[in-house]
């Protein structure tokens, strides 16, 4: 369909179509770009190498075209509509019905997917301002915006622009192949995914795709197409967890740089709580609890599962909170992660082996590395429920503390853990 509509302009380091009707203007970014790296119509040079130029050129022309039609389509059905972004996007984002004609061109999947991602990550910073949450990213986002930039290399790969169409078996097994596979940067392009990938995170990256499918195209049968074609595997991964001697040890040791005392602290914390990090962020003195006796209980809401938990504090978790006048806001995720590892390098603490073996595909990778490499927060959390499993708490009851929803979660934390396991081996002592 040829353009009828919008002018496409450059405005405040964006190519946009543009498009103005009384009291309504659109502005609908096409891409982000310098504007150094377009010519006069335009349109990208080949001189630009984020991004194979030909196939930008041809994203932001079929984008544009999607804009311009929906402007006909809404001008249609409402000659007097007042036109803006917000209008346009609520527009091409409608969940279509099953019955409804879909314009070829809604079918062209990086562009459509990089516009989800866009609404999806408003939406989800909306609800962050509303829940008190100051971060710049909502962690889902992360996993939908690496899917997004697989497939755009992908693209790159096979020299090929694909449209809904496209998403067929074939496709899929060649797909899956390719994350599987190592992408070395050239002097040509620079790769967004490296490959590489184990068979979840294959999973993920086919999980990403399916859903944004089904909410942008409403396409169920495509959807179910790319669910059923997940890599089905048992990894049997091994559980990370420091003993509670380890912990005790660790709380108490005086370590060779002061400037670790933080995180070594927090993560006894956690040890000791079982929290998730994104709820340590959130809390402050209001979470703490102080009872008759003079202990305190931890009381919250989980950020994630928004289930209400509330539990006593040991006397080590309590001495850390008000250490830190119960506020937990000195890194990120990211960085806390990164810290800890090297103060447990810099300690030359856990250095024991364990497994490391990737699935992909159909091979195992087997590996083994030092069991520090594999620690982060999450281990804290799995310290704490292995710790109660093993004095006999019930998973009923470690569940209510650390705030799953699914009892079946708990099964591998018995499996291995519960007292009567540890024990098993006493029995055939010779």
């Amino acid at each position: 369909m040829a353009l009828k509509h919008v002018d496409r302009v450059y405005f405040q380091g964006k190519v946009v179509a543009y498009f103005k009707k009384g009291k309504g203007v659109v502005r609908y970014k096409l891409y982000k770009i310098d504007k150094s790296y377009l010519d006069k119509h335009l349109r990208v040079k080949g001189t630009y190498t984020e991004q194979n130029y030909e196939v930008l050129n041809k994203q932001m022309d079929e984008l544009e075209e999607r804009v311009d039609n929906a402007i006909s389509s809404i001008l249609y059905e409402t000659p007097n509509a007042v036109l803006n972004n917000k209008v346009i996007e609520d527009y091409l984002n409608r969940p279509r019905t099953s019955g409804e004609s879909v314009d070829d061109s809604d079918g062209i999947l990086l562009p459509d997917f990089r516009r989800y991602n866009e609404v999806k990550s408003e939406q989800k910073h909306i609800e962050d301002i509303r829940n008190g949450e100051t971060r710049k990213q909502h962690p889902t986002m992360k996993d939908y915006i690496s899917s997004a930039n697989a497939l755009e290399d992908y693209e790159y790969d096979t020299k090929k622009q694909y449209r809904l169409s496209d998403i067929t078996e074939e496709f899929l097994d060649d797909f899956k192949e390719w994350l599987s596979e190592v992408h070395e940067n050239t002097e040509e392009h620079k790769y967004r995914c490296s490959g590489d990938m184990s068979n979840k995170t294959i999973n993920k990256r086919l999980e990403n795709l399916a859903a944004f499918i089904k909410a942008y195209y409403g396409d169920e049968a495509t959807h179910s197409l790319i669910m059923g074609s997940r890599i089905t595997y048992h990894s049997n991964a091994k559980v990370i967890v420091l003993s509670l001697d380890e912990v005790k040890e660790l709380y108490y040791r005086e370590l060779k740089n002061p400037s670790h005392e933080t995180v070594k602290n927090y993560f006894v914390f956690l040890c000791q709580t079982g929290l998730r990090y994104s709820d340590l962020l959130l809390l402050s003195e209001k979470n703490f609890l102080k009872q008759r006796d003079g202990s305190y209980n931890l009381s919250y809401v989980s950020h994630k599962t928004k289930i209400e938990i509330e539990f006593r504090l040991t006397s080590k978790a309590l001495e850390i909170a008000k250490k830190y006048c119960f506020s937990f806001k000195d890194y990120t995720n990211q960085a806390f992660n990164r810290t800890l590892k090297d103060m447990l390098e810099n300690e030359g603490l856990y250095d024991d082996e364990v497994s490391s073996n990737r699935f992909v595909l159909g091979r195992v990778e087997e590996n083994k590395v030092k069991r520090r490499e594999k620690i982060s927060a999450h281990t804290a959390r799995r310290t704490f429920i292995s710790s109660l499993i093993a004095k006999g708490v019930s998973a009923y009851q470690v569940m209510h503390m650390s705030g799953h929803t699914k009892l079946s979660t708990m099964d591998i934390y018995v499996e291995k853990f519960a007292p009567e396991v540890q024990e098993a081996t006493k029995k055939i002592e010779i």
